[in-house]
């Protein structure tokens, strides 16, 4: 459908041809986990009649599921995501209580196992202890192929029932809630769930203690409640702690920007989205992924309301720019992706111009 949009037929000056025939197709646009089917299909063993591929990935994890030969394979011009993490790593090999497709839950698994490094968690840091697992790198010419190219689905889909405009929201200094957690923290102690579990248990203790050390008036909720009186309690936040779960991200992302409230979002500097949702200091507060300080971060955030308040605007502005699929479509950043894949798509030959 982006292929066949008006505005970007004008900026690219192509004009793309519709089929649902995947066999009399140029190019054939898949769902990632479908993937080595589509590479195991009959018609795709004709090396001279060979479509080009294009994979969407809608797996709930920022890890492309697609494996190297499949990403590496002349045929895949690229897979599409909606974030990912911004080494554009791979996979992990399988270990007994890890899920290899979680980058996340591995590095959570070594947090938990042998300690964090001090200091920031960076991406070239994070990056050196997952290689030590054995994760996969890929060499850049197969990380360009990973494209982030779709707006996170919450914002797209369901951002209307939020408040459009900065005037309707309370600003952060009139917000009665300094700090708040709602969600889930028992995801089980059985496989790699257990990390997920330690993780999140572990980051409440802090802010639990944070908390008490600074008097702050904290709204922590581990059950599931009632949707209306969330998004009600949303509303009074001034900073909302969002930390890894069974993905990277979450709808709770979107949505706590969304009704006005800074994201604080550990390891936030590890990945990328189309939506500029993980811009530490721009559109969110960071702390560590094993949120060791997430009491200095909660305390330095709340002494000065004025950065908040700005940092509240720009990323509400920048998540509204993205609310409904025909803004979403037509949203620069997205169009320019699709303007980047339809010029990779034309310095292949093709023979018969459908997608």
């Amino acid at each position: 459908v982006m292929l066949m949009q008006r505005r970007l037929r004008e900026m690219t000056g192509v004009v793309f041809e519709a089929t649902a025939d995947p066999a009399a197709a140029d190019v054939v646009f898949c769902a990632s986990a479908r993937g080595v089917e589509l590479f195991n299909s009959s018609f795709f063993m004709d090396p001279g009649n060979r479509p080009l591929v294009v994979l969407i990935d809608l797996a709930d994890g920022g890890t492309p599921i697609v494996g190297r030969k499949v990403l590496a394979d002349p045929s895949t011009v690229a897979v599409l995501k909606s974030y990912t993490w911004r080494d554009r790593g791979g996979p992990c090999p399988p270990h007994p209580t890890s899920n290899g497709f979680y980058r996340h839950v591995n590095l959570l698994r070594v947090f938990g196992e042998r300690g964090a490094p001090g200091g920031h968690i960076s991406v070239e840091a994070a990056g050196d202890i997952l290689r030590g697992e054995h994760c996969e790198e890929y060499p850049p010419e197969l990380q360009r192929k990973i494209l982030i190219s779709t707006p996170l689905v919450q914002t797209v889909r369901s951002g209307s029932a939020f408040p459009k405009r900065m005037a309707e929201l309370r600003p952060i200094r009139e917000r009665s809630i300094d700090v708040a957690f709602m969600g889930k923290t028992d995801y089980g102690l059985d496989g790699w769930a257990q990390h997920v579990t330690r993780h999140r248990q572990a980051l409440l203790k802090h802010l639990h203690a944070a908390c008490a050390q600074h008097g702050w008036k904290c709204h922590i909720v581990t059950k599931r409640g009632d949707k209306s009186a969330y998004k009600k309690t949303l509303r009074k936040v001034k900073l909302f702690l969002s930390p890894f779960g069974f993905g990277e991200w979450s709808l709770k992302d979107e949505e706590a920007i969304l009704s006005g409230a800074v994201l604080v979002k550990p390891g936030a500097s590890l990945l990328e989205s189309l939506i500029p949702l993980y811009q530490p200091g721009r559109t969110c507060v960071e702390a560590r992924p094993d949120g060791k300080d997430l009491g200095e971060v909660i305390a330095g955030a709340l002494a000065n309301l004025t950065a908040l308040e700005e940092i509240q605007a720009r990323a509400h502005g920048a998540v509204r720019g993205f609310v409904g699929y025909r803004k979403a479509a037509e949203h620069p950043a997205v169009l320019s992706v699709w303007a980047d894949i339809a010029s990779r798509l034309l310095r292949r030959p093709f023979t018969r111009s459908r997608v």
